[in-house]
């Protein structure tokens, strides 16, 4: 688009789904209309007061370890859409839910396999004293002033989306039949990580579906 931004139709967002609207209409790699696509959405979202903050979080978001990873990839996709059923019975039906961006690396091994990123707009990880814009996107345990605190708090407050990025982890790998290696959160307050490396252990902490239905991302 030239000199304007079409943010789309809708309600007023609070904040966390205008970050996520953002990020999945940013152009990559160099988000080179993240300002004029902030202000749109923060004039559909009725957010204008809170338009630096959302910049700053868009920012923490692009700048993180895994947005870079991702960038860097062949096969990166955005607001993934996905179908699965809900059991093995025909009459079960199929739960249905979005993931913010899943994209494809080689591992070690030399296989490749499918990372989950999911982005939060969580009051956690932020230093003492810092502004939103002043986060270091260290991932969760690097080494700077106060993070083996901050990297406890990160931790324990990530553990309640645990249940959601095993359910992420299972439902992309039942839908592309591909491996997931790791879903990623990513706290755009402060750019900070917390990697979940899915294996069995997390698989079994997807909550059971009992009927079908509609996964959020948050």
């Amino acid at each position: 688009l030239d000199g304007a931004v079409n943010a789309g139709e809708g309600p007023p967002l609070p904040i966390g789904d205008a970050l996520h609207r953002v990020l999945e209409l940013v152009r990559l790699p160099g988000a080179e209309d993240l300002e004029p696509l902030i202000r749109a959405v923060c004039a559909e979202a009725g957010l204008e007061p809170r338009l630096d903050e959302l910049l700053a979080m868009a920012r923490n978001g692009l700048a993180s370890p895994v947005m870079q990873r991702a960038l860097a990839s062949s096969s990166l996709h955005r607001e993934v859409a996905f179908t699965v059923a809900a059991g093995s019975g025909r009459d079960d039906g199929f739960y249905t839910g979005r993931v913010d961006l899943v994209f494809s690396e080689r591992r070690e091994s030399g296989s490749d396999a499918l990372v989950v990123v999911d982005f939060k707009s969580d009051q956690v990880g932020v230093l003492d004293g810092a502004s939103t814009g002043g986060a270091d996107h260290a991932t969760e345990g690097g080494a700077d002033d106060g993070t083996n605190d901050r990297a406890a708090a990160v931790s324990a407050h990530a553990q309640q989306h645990l249940p959601q990025a095993a359910s992420y982890a299972r439902a992309v790998a039942e839908a592309t039949g591909l491996p997931v290696a790791e879903v990623v959160l990513v706290f755009a307050r402060s750019g900070v990580e917390h990697k979940f490396t899915v294996d069995a252990e997390l698989l079994a902490a997807a909550p059971p579906v009992a009927a079908p239905t509609t996964a959020a991302a948050a």
